[in-house]
């Protein structure tokens, strides 16, 4: 992973009109040969489906009846929320599998657990249930989640490329002495333990059930295999089907869920309180182990499939992917198909249309002249990015953001206007790390920082946000620690989830939800063994049965707006924490200043960025990072033409990482957004002074340029310290503690 901006050049140095993808209403007679489905608006017929010009479509799928007949949206926040272990047993439950349609005998029905992770003493238990009835099962999940790392001999070490002992270094080196050691190896495997454990009870009762049981991992991959991977690739996808064999002898879905879930405790229920004599009651399966007190578990959202004639096409790729893992293989060694994948097509009484289709991670090993690899957020861009519609409303919950072009994109239609509503709402872990892809869509410039980039071209500010659109303040971020008491890591935002309200050319209203495994990552569908399953449909109960999970969302009071948490976390790795530094008010402040600042008045603009600036200068930087940002903001303050936005924020940011080295276009771009055309001689002096005294060494950034890291990791451990030790407790803020006994099973 780069450092700080290179994940944001990469993805910046890709023009948006490149990234996006064009999707294009078929014509009538061309419907008629892809099997697509057309939908009546007066004498107008039209098709709304994807269509993709370099693959051609697959003949459809055609399914008389509503969506809702075979499809159930299930989240586990909000009206008529679920709880996913409790679906995930229905689902699998053998009482329940009898009553479902073309159900033979045990020896004919095969169920299939697929997973990143699996971490569910509940999940064992219902296995063992399985093969004791006598049906057959399936257990797919990820070996780097349960393999323990050891170090590499000398021989191994020689082996590996220079950028796999950089992941190495980047990875196990937690005190970031360039070398790891046998202890922090040691203390990285004790946080897999519990998952270790359960796949050690999985292969006993495999032991003993061989025939029935099988226990599937792809080959173990931790290291990146080459430059082309800047990551493992990982099996992430979250698949659990019932299948029965026909009398042809093929496996047939009749049953699956699709979701964000893993097969693991915090996914399923609530957090399992991680001290030993806890983790050893819960492996035991006793009734009385404490869940830590305060856990919700993970948001989650999926969907509940059912009926052969959509399942069908649906389980191939997944299938597909097992028999690979089976032969020690990788997702990606599956052949780029042909064409796209097919859509079910479903028609109610009513007249309204909704398509189904899957879009699978299809990797880059097989990429090449000719080849063009399709990841799932592609799927997302391809309706959004239709000129012929008009975007209405807006909502996602994500894990991780860290896709620029993306991002990019959803600024295109949050800048055009029109929307009626919007909601970003993403879990605090990845936010506001520095690689994020927020900022893109929010309030970021696009820098390009290449050589030989040509003065106008290195620092775009494009398409600034509508004025009546609080973007800010309808982004939001899930600090899931808060109020969670004994486990430092809290709850996740873990749902890869968006929901959208488009008008097509001809006046239609559309309801599309997009859900899955995928991440908005560059990760998914390039790395990553993933699938994101898009559901557009004229139905307006679409809407309405999601809908409620993004507003109980808003309403949830762990969620703080995502300008806070930014600024929050920019001040932690630049400055020593105080509570004048820290605290709502402060950073209220300054969110409202860089909001409001192009309205204000020269001299009440400078008054407030002075205040501003003292209770920063009070506190003192604690890292080179932060040392450069006051100098730049001290300059700003005093010698700039114009007022301090958030992009010129970014721009600072940037300009002072230690390990950024700005290049003459740039440095252009940067004195004349600073000191406009008219800047005097004095003026310019200053700049030039100010870029020279900005302190530019590698060595200040504790890892290598490869990888994320930030200044300083003593001062963030020094940071985590300072919160957890009741710094945001005596504000008012409820954080986690260390539990100095066992909590109760609340």
């Amino acid at each position: 992973m780069g450092v700080w901006g290179k994940a944001l050049l990469r993805g910046l140095k890709v023009s948006l009109a490149a990234a996006l993808i064009t999707l294009v209403f078929a014509s009538s007679d061309a419907r008629a040969g892809a099997g697509g489905r057309s939908t009546s608006n007066g004498n107008r017929r039209y098709d709304y489906t994807v269509n993709r010009i370099s693959r051609p479509q697959s003949t459809s799928i055609q399914v008389d009846g509503s969506w809702s007949e075979h499809i159930r949206f299930i989240y586990n926040r909000g009206e008529n929320a679920s709880h996913f272990l409790t679906e995930v047993l229905q689902l699998t439950d053998p009482a329940q599998v009898r009553r479902l349609r073309g159900y033979r005998n045990p020896a004919q029905t095969r169920i299939t657990f697929m997973a990143y992770e699996v971490r569910s003493k509940e999940m064992v238990d219902r296995i063992a249930a399985l093969l004791e009835a006598g049906f057959n099962v399936r257990v797919v999940t990820d070996r780097s989640t349960f393999h323990s790392i050891t170090k590499p001999t000398a021989a191994e070490w020689r082996r590996m490329s220079e950028e796999q002992r950089k992941y190495f270094l980047a990875t196990y080196d937690t005190n970031r002495d360039g070398s790891v050691t046998k202890e922090e190896l040691v203390a990285r495997n004790a946080k897999h333990v519990l998952t270790r454990e359960i796949w050690a009870q999985l292969e006993r009762l495999k032991r003993g059930r061989s025939r029935q049981l099988e226990l599937v991992t792809p080959p173990n991959e931790w290291l990146p295999p080459d430059e082309r991977f800047p990551y493992p690739s990982l099996t992430h996808f979250k698949w659990y089907a019932v299948e029965f064999k026909n009398r042809q002898g093929n496996w047939v879905p009749q049953k699956a869920m699709v979701s964000s879930a893993n097969l693991t405790d915090t996914c399923l229920d609530k957090r399992v309180a991680r001290d030993a004599e806890n983790l050893q009651c819960y492996l035991e399966g006793r009734a009385d182990c404490a869940r830590v007190r305060g856990s919700q578990g993970h948001v989650q959202f999926g969907a509940i499939l059912q009926g052969a004639d959509i399942l069908e096409s649906l389980s191939n790729v997944p299938n597909a992917w097992i028999e690979l893992f089976k032969a020690g293989k990788h997702f990606d060694s599956l052949p780029v198909p042909a064409t796209q994948r097919p859509r079910i097509v479903f028609t109610d009484a009513e007249g309204h249309e909704s398509i189904l289709q899957a879009f699978y991670s299809e990797g880059i090993a097989q990429s090449g002249p000719g080849v063009e690899i399709i990841d799932p957020i592609q799927a997302v861009t391809e309706i959004l990015s239709r000129s012929d519609i008009q975007l209405k409303k807006m909502f996602s919950t994500q894990f991780v953001v860290t896709h620029p072009a993306l991002s990019w994109h959803l600024r295109h239609h949050l800048a055009h206007g029109g929307l009626e509503d919007f909601g970003l709402f993403v879990d605090s872990g990845f936010a506001t790390e520095p690689y994020s892809a927020m900022p893109q869509m929010l309030f970021a410039p696009r820098i390009d920082n290449r050589l030989g980039v040509m003065p106008g071209r290195s620092i775009q500010i494009v398409m600034p946000l509508a004025k009546d659109l609080d973007y800010l303040g309808k982004t939001l971020v899930y600090r899931g620690d808060r109020g969670v008491v004994g486990d430092a890591d809290g709850d996740k935002l873990h749902s890869k989830t968006s929901y959208y309200e488009y008008v097509d050319a001809h006046g239609v209203r559309h309801y599309l939800v997009v859900w899955g495994s995928a991440n908005q990552s560059n990760n998914a569908g390039r790395q990553n063994a993933d699938g994101l399953y898009l559901l557009d449909s004229t139905d307006p109960a679409l809407g309405e049965a999601v809908r409620p999970y993004f507003e109980a969302l808003k309403k949830d009071w762990r969620m703080i707006p995502y300008a806070q948490a930014f600024l929050e976390r920019r001040f932690l790795e630049t400055f020593r924490p105080r509570e004048d530094l820290i605290n709502r008010e402060y950073l209220d402040e300054w969110v409202a200043y860089l909001n409001g600042s192009e309205e204000m008045q020269t001299r009440t603009r400078r008054s407030r960025l002075n205040r501003l600036l003292q209770t920063l200068e009070t506190a003192g930087a604690s890292t080179v990072f932060g040392e450069n940002v006051l100098k730049l903001l001290q300059w700003h303050q005093r010698s700039a033409s114009g007022v301090l936005t958030w992009s010129d924020w970014m721009l600072i940011t940037f300009v002072a990482s230690p390990f950024h080295y700005p290049q003459a276009g740039f440095v252009a771009d940067l004195k004349g957004r600073w000191l406009g055309e008219k800047a005097t001689t004095a003026a310019r002096g200053s700049f030039t002074r100010l870029l020279s005294s900005l302190e530019r060494d590698d060595a200040h950034n504790p890892s290598s340029p490869g990888a994320v890291r930030l200044p300083d990791n003593d001062h963030y451990r020094a940071c985590v310290e300072h919160l957890t030790g009741g710094f945001y407790r005596r504000l008012g803020i409820e954080m986690p503690e260390p539990a100095r006994e066992p909590a109760d099973g609340g």
